[in-house]
């Protein structure tokens, strides 16, 4: 039909059904073996890790497999982009996902793109949003500080842009 399709699926059989069925990306794939992942990268089909959906500690034995199944994953190269389980997760807290792709494996350069040019490509939607330039969308946010040398500073919005429209502005926000 044209549309877009992110399947939620956690394990090898139901990541290699959804790729094989023609997905354009996988929310979780935490447990996903080889031939799943080959499979996905041939396809380009996408990784939405969602981590902060499990377990917010990594120390149990199942926190600590989905981990190494990410990093695995990112290793192979796997495209990755940013979404978050908004059922799961109570809004205003999926910025919490950033510190959780630092712990698979992402550099904060590489989780703030899964959040803006990836996820923007995986959508489909590449030419007008993911990125700041002449004809884009100017859907922008300004944090409290350096996300580059801190990545919970996207926890701390002070300014929002909407199509170009300011919805937000905190006194500490750009002028």
């Amino acid at each position: 039909a044209g549309r877009n399709v992110v399947a939620h699926a956690i394990g090898a059989a139901g990541v290699r059904l959804a790729v094989q069925s023609g997905v354009d990306a996988i929310a979780h794939a935490g447990f996903a073996d080889s031939e799943p992942v080959e499979l996905m990268k041939r396809r380009g089909v996408w990784i939405m890790p969602t981590l902060q959906s499990f377990s917010p500690e990594s120390a149990t034995a199942h926190g600590q497999a989905l981990v190494s199944s990410m990093r695995w994953m990112i290793e192979h190269h796997v495209p990755v982009a940013f979404g978050t389980d908004a059922g799961v997760i109570r809004h205003g807290r999926n910025a919490r996902e950033f510190t959780r792709l630092l712990q698979v494996g992402l550099s904060p350069v590489e989780a703030l793109r899964a959040a803006t040019i990836n996820a923007a490509r995986m959508l489909g939607q590449g030419e007008h949003i993911g990125v700041v330039e002449t004809g884009k969308d100017a859907d922008l946010i300004a944090v409290a500080g350096n996300p580059l040398d801190d990545i919970t500073a996207v926890q701390r919005v002070v300014f929002v842009m909407q199509q170009g429209r300011v919805v937000r502005r905190d006194a500490a926000g750009p002028p």
